[in-house]
């Protein structure tokens, strides 16, 4: 290993250990929050956001179109003083089912609680011991037990319909709110699936999030067995907001259709088996009717407001059963039948946060659906949320890193509300909805995230600042001393600021000036790791790394490999020092020494120095003693006072080397005069002489 890097592995420090400040970085920290956003959209949790926004932005919707072929028949105040008060006997609720039959509904929904039984449960117990112990009943007894059957007497009534829909109340995610002998979890299992298409290959890509647990209450098994379907219908709850009815519910690895999508089949002529569950899009129902709706929830557009608004008509109970009513406006119409008192049913939030009995929701949600007038999702909605995620990442990768404090946040502010109103207007002028909502989530936490690195480096920095600051000034006191390699010791410790790169390149011309290259080198490679552009340490590391290789280098004195000093004709390196004498060129030299035109740094005078020649000639005692002649040369010509006689200024020593400088008498060389030809004369050789 080269001298250099091997002094710089030595005294940097530098071992083989991962690099660990990554997972500090501002680029993982976007990328940990993106991918924990991404895998967040198929959780209902992430996207609580998401609908939370759109409840939110929902109240700016204009009204829509509800097809005229649906109608409410209501247990209202009418029905409950004309009828009697509630809970009815079902025979009556029978009785209301066969007159719709004769006036020639299509299709008839019921929303009443029908999970509870009301047949005495004794009744069936009893007529089963008389007809197996042979009597027979009297008519009257035998009217007595078909009339206490009161649920027996609705299962006919909705055979004899043919075309009813059960709902079957269900709540994500818990318990429903009022339990039931047929409320739990299990009870999906006793509901007719509807088909389902195979995803494709990446349909993950667009998934949306995983269903949820939900219970489900059931109507009585009599009841399932006579209807033309069951349908999954939301628990009402004291004003809930419920702006979305499904169309279909995930459960297991089945899916059931919706409530307001059986009535939608049997309105459109369509059998409830023509429904069919396409994951990740929708359903569709037959083959020319398909619903877009990527988490199979259909949103519909508000009911319209206002005294002669077009809305769901509502027939009270107590009207139907007038005997004056020809019931000619219902045939043909699909019928539901549900409380509307606000004591006997709670009220729901719809679309706009209009608060509505939830039989008059369910029918305007049919009305829209036969319209198809309803607020559309795209069928990439949740590829496209993840989309703009990433998209959003990578636009906070390139962001500068000065834009992560206050500016940054001031940017992310104005971009959010920039997202959000494009997804309000979009909402409000083309019934779209865009997913903004968790993207804009993301991206203020991402940006809350960087301000907070931000803020923290920050107040790290300062400490380390001030840390620099004071490990540099001891660096500099230990330079001002020649205390070198304590010096760069010192620099080592200190945060690789950029105050640190001026007081580094200094110290690497000493160590240049000094002629100790291996040092320089491992200095200004220090100072490349902090900023290789700075000044010239590009190209003087190069030709650094050329004289260590001995390229154009003259011996001015030699000792161990690690030290060997040298002076060369480059004007891009730091002039060799001798103390504080700057040599210049070398002037002449002899067997034991060479003398050198120097600059005294100081008094800024030229001088000549005379440094003693360590050569292999000299070695052991032999270094010892060429070493004490030369001392007491020094010591013998400082004694020495003439004017022909150049005086002696300063003795010393200077890593190993030991030199004298003395004034410098500008001239000829002698040596011009040691040729055959050019050889003094007798008197000028006695001229001289005498002058000494």
């Amino acid at each position: 290993m080269p001298a250099s890097h091997l002094y710089l592995a030595v005294h940097s420090g530098i071992t083989s250990t991962v690099n660990w400040s990554f997972l500090t970085s501002h680029r993982f920290l976007v990328l940990a929050v993106a991918g924990l956003f991404i895998v967040g959209t198929y959780s209902n949790a992430f996207q609580s956001t998401e609908r939370a926004a759109y409840d939110l932005a929902s109240k700016a919707l204009p009204s829509g179109v509800v097809s005229s072929a649906v109608v409410v028949v209501a247990i209202d105040d009418a029905a409950i003083k004309g009828i009697g008060p509630w809970p009815w006997p079902r025979d009556r609720i029978a009785a209301t089912v066969d007159r719709l039959r004769r006036f020639s509904v299509r299709a008839i929904g019921i929303t009443l609680p029908l999970s509870e039984p009301q047949t005495p449960p004794a009744l069936a117990g009893l007529v089963a011991d008389a007809t197996q112990s042979g009597r027979k009943l009297s008519g009257t007894l035998e009217q007595w037990a078909t009339q206490l059957d009161s649920d027996a007497d609705l299962a006919r009534a909705i055979e004899r319909q043919g075309g009813v829909i059960l709902a079957a109340d269900f709540t994500p995610g818990g318990a429903l709110r009022s339990s039931g002998a047929n409320a739990s979890a299990a009870g999906f299992q006793q509901l007719k699936p509807a088909r389902t298409q195979k995803p494709g290959l990446f349909n993950f890509l667009i998934a949306p999030p995983a269903p949820v647990s939900a219970s489900v209450r059931l109507p009585l098994s009599s009841f399932l067995d006579a209807a033309a379907g069951v349908g999954v219908n939301p628990e009402p709850g004291r004003l809930a907001p419920i702006s979305a009815m499904p169309l279909a519910v995930r459960s297991g690895e089945n899916t059931y259709p919706g409530f307001i999508t059986l009535l939608s089949a049997l309105a459109r002529r369509m059998p409830t088996s023509s429904i069919t569950v396409m994951p990740g899009t929708g359903v569709r129902i037959g083959e020319k009717t398909s619903i877009v709706a990527p988490d199979l929830n259909y949103r519909p557009l508000p009911p319209a407001s206002g005294k002669n608004a077009e809305r769901v008509p509502v027939i009270s109970v107590a009207t139907l059963w007038e005997s004056d009513f020809s019931g000619r406006g219902l045939k043909n119409k699909t019928v539901l039948i549900g409380l509307t008192r606000p004591d006997l049913t709670p009220f729901v939030r719809g679309t706009g946060g209009v608060e509505l009995p939830p039989v008059v929701w369910a029918a305007h949600s049919v009305a829209s659906l036969l319209e198809l007038s309803q607020v559309h999702m795209p069928a990439a909605f949740y590829g496209l949320q993840r989309a703009l995620i990433l998209l959003l990442a990578v636009a906070l990768l390139l962001m500068p890193r000065r834009w992560h404090g206050r500016t940054g946040m001031i940017i992310t502010g104005v971009a959010s509300l920039v997202m959000l109103n494009s997804e309000l207007i979009v909402l409000v002028t083309n019934q779209l909805w865009l997913p903004m909502a968790v993207p804009v989530l993301f991206l203020l936490s991402a940006q809350t995230v960087l301000f907070a690195r931000r803020a923290s480096l920050m107040g790290a920095g300062k400490q380390l600042k001030e840390l620099a600051e004071v490990r540099r000034d001891y660096a500099g006191t230990l330079k001002q001393q020649g205390r070198l390699d304590d010096a760069f010791t010192q620099y080592r410790k200190s945060p690789r600021l950029q105050g640190l790169l001026e007081p580094l390149y200094e110290l690497g011309l000493a160590f240049e000036s000094r002629r100790q290259f291996a040092k320089a080198i491992a200095v200004f490679t220090y100072s490349a790791q902090i900023q290789a552009s700075f000044r010239d340490i590009r190209g003087r590391l190069k030709r650094l790394e050329k004289v260590e290789a001995g390229l154009g280098a003259r011996p001015l004195a030699g000792g161990s490999p690690g030290n060997k000093t040298v002076i060369l004709n480059d004007s891009g390196i730091e002039s060799p020092m001798l103390g504080h004498y700057r040599l210049e060129r070398e002037l002449g030299r002899g067997a034991m020494a060479v003398v050198y035109l120097a600059t005294d740094e100081k008094l800024g005078r030229k001088v000549a120095g005379k440094g003693l020649s360590l050569t292999d000639e000299f070695q052991g005692e032999a270094l010892q003693e060429a070493q004490e002649r030369f001392r007491r040369e020094a010591e013998a010509a400082a004694r020495l006072s003439h004017p022909n006689i150049v005086t002696i200024y300063e003795t010393g020593k200077d890593h190993d080397l030991e030199y004298i400088v003395m004034d410098y008498a500008e001239g000829e060389s002698l040596e011009d005069y040691t040729d055959p030809d050019d050889l003094l004369t007798v008197w000028e050789v006695l001229d001289a002489g005498v002058q000494v």
